[in-house]
Parts: C-alpha cells; sequence; structure tokens
C-alpha cells in the first residue's frame, strides 16, 4: 500500500458516511487539525511515534474501517530503516609483483655450507627433572566441610531470629462491650459515614507546544497539542492520568499549587495524580506494532 492511500482511503470513507471533520473529533477526541493532517498525509504535525499509529487507528475504527490494514505502511513511515552494516577487520594490501623472469636470472646465488656434525656426538641431556605433585594434607577437606557447616548454622539462626521479631503479635481479647442506647447507636452510625471527597482543580498551562493526553476512568478528557500560552483546567474526582509528550513544555499546577515541569525538554512523562498527591513516570516500551494507546 502507498503512502498517499492511507489519507485518501480516510478521507473517502468519511465524505462517503457524510460526516464533518468536527464530528469526528467530538467522537474521538481528537483535535480536527490532527485529523485533518492525517488526511492531507502531513504525518510531520502529528506526535510522532505510537500516538501518530494510535491517531490513524481511532479515526479508521471511528469510521467503520479496518485499521489493521494500514499497519504495514505505518511502520514503514514510523520505523527508521536499519543501519548498513560494515565488516570489521584488517584491509590486506595487494601483494607487488616479482622480479620478471630476465631479473630473476641475472640476480646473484648464495650458498650456505653447513658443518657435519662428528661422530657420536649427541645433544646434552636436560639437568633437571620433572616431580610429580605432592599431595595436599588430608585435614584440609574435613576443615574446609566444618566451616561450611558452622556459617551455614549462624545463617540459618539469624534468619530465624529475624523471622520470629517479624510476626505481627496476636489480637488481644476484646471484652463484649455492655448494650448502648439507641441515641448513641445512631450518633456512630451517622459519624461513620464517611465525608464527600473533594474535588481537585488541576490546570495545565504550555510554555512550549506540547502534546497532552488527559484520561480519568479509562475515559479520554482530552488529546490534543497546546501552544505555547494555552491552557487547560480539569476539575475531577480520583485518580487522574496525564500522558505529556514533551514534559520540559508543560506547567503542572494542583489545587493552586504549582508543581512546575514534570520532566526534560523532549521526552514522554505519565503523571498519575489523585487529590494532591501525584507520581511521574517514564513509559514502559511497546510490546509491539500493534500497541493501542486507549
Amino acid at each position: 500500500m502507498a503512502m498517499a492511500s492511507i489519507g485518501e482511503t480516510i478521507k473517502r470513507a468519511r465524505l462517503k458516511r457524510g460526516l464533518e471533520i468536527e464530528q469526528v473529533a467530538r467522537n474521538t477526541k481528537i483535535s480536527c487539525r490532527l485529523l485533518a493532517a492525517i488526511e492531507d498525509e502531513q504525518f510531520e504535525r502529528l506526535p510522532g511515534g505510537v500516538f501518530t499509529r494510535s491517531f490513524v487507528r481511532q479515526y479508521a475504527r471511528a469510521l467503520g474501517l479496518d485499521d489493521d490494514q494500514f499497519e504495514d505502511e505505518l511502520r514503514r513511515i514510523l520505523e527508521p530503516p536499519e543501519p548498513i552494516r560494515v565488516a570489521s577487520g584488517p584491509i590486506k594490501a595487494a601483494a607487488a609483483p616479482g622480479p620478471s623472469a630476465s631479473a630473476r636470472q641475472h640476480s646473484p646465488a648464495f650458498a650456505f655450507t653447513l658443518p657435519r656434525p662428528r661422530p657420536g656426538w649427541r645433544l646434552p641431556r636436560p639437568r633437571f627433572r620433572f616431580a610429580p605433585p605432592r599431595p595436599g594434607p588430608l585435614w584440609l577437606p574435613l576443615v574446609f566441610a566444618v566451616c561450611l557447616v558452622v556459617i551455614a548454622g549462624a545463617i540459618y539462626s539469624l534468619w530465624q531470629t529475624q523471622r520470629s521479631a517479624g510476626r505481627a503479635p496476636e489480637d488481644p481479647v476484646i471484652a463484649a462491650a455492655p448494650p448502648q442506647n439507641a441515641s448513641a447507636v445512631a450518633d456512630r452510625g451517622a459519624a461513620a459515614v464517611p465525608p464527600a471527597q473533594d474535588l481537585t482543580l488541576v490546570r495545565l498551562k504550555a510554555s512550549e507546544e506540547v502534546w497532552v493526553s488527559v484520561v480519568q476512568g479509562g475515559k479520554s478528557l482530552f488529546a490534543d497539542i497546546l501552544d505555547p500560552g494555552e491552557s487547560r483546567d480539569f476539575e475531577v474526582s480520583g485518580e487522574l492520568m496525564l500522558r505529556i509528550g514533551n514534559a520540559a513544555g508543560l506547567d503542572l499546577t494542583l489545587n493552586g499549587k504549582s508543581v512546575g515541569p514534570v520532566g526534560p525538554r523532549g521526552e514522554i512523562r505519565v503523571v498519575r495524580i489523585n487529590g494532591e498527591n501525584f507520581a511521574v513516570e517514564a513509559p514502559k516500551p511497546a510490546p509491539g506494532p500493534l500497541l493501542d494507546l486507549y
């Protein structure tokens, strides 16, 4: 499949169903300019990596298309080509041509005469003898075995001591409380009702161009690129997950308290927020080319 067929196929399917880009953007939570970039095949305007693959697959599924048909072309676009490997090793120079036959005929010849050995001459015998290795003392293996037993016993004793100290004490026996009157029981029941969970005000303000995805309870609340100076506010209760494409380009504020950037420039970070508590982590590597974000 040629690269041009991705945008053309998706645009043709949208027009066939009589849908506007704004309608698809509301259904997929993907901004109109990112959807238009997919149709115009301007993939350099997308965040890149797994985000580009996820946007194309979500757009195709929203139009009733089989998103697997674009996988080969997406892999060719997103994955860089393998580097050319050059065999390593010494470079052998070409052998120089030997002398010609005429040159060999005029070259001088040298002869060497070796003296003949005298009758009865023999090589001198070596003055050293090879002695077999002496066996070591028989008590060394026994000492080694005793040391091993002592060390193993000490380790086992220490482990038993730590195990006994780490055991939780048994629950004490609680005596039966005297019966309480109806008003006391009613007051205790009213106090046992948990208070309503407080809302957390989350503000995202971009200092650089940054891509942000906001998800709560498996539902996408926002997915778009923020320009410098742009901000978004979310009032939520419970856990909220942020996925930031350029960690240094986003300032995070929780209930009016500034957290600041959560990572270096150009790197992806995942932020999990629960009330005023948050945790920052790097995304795990994708298990395969068919990874989907949602």
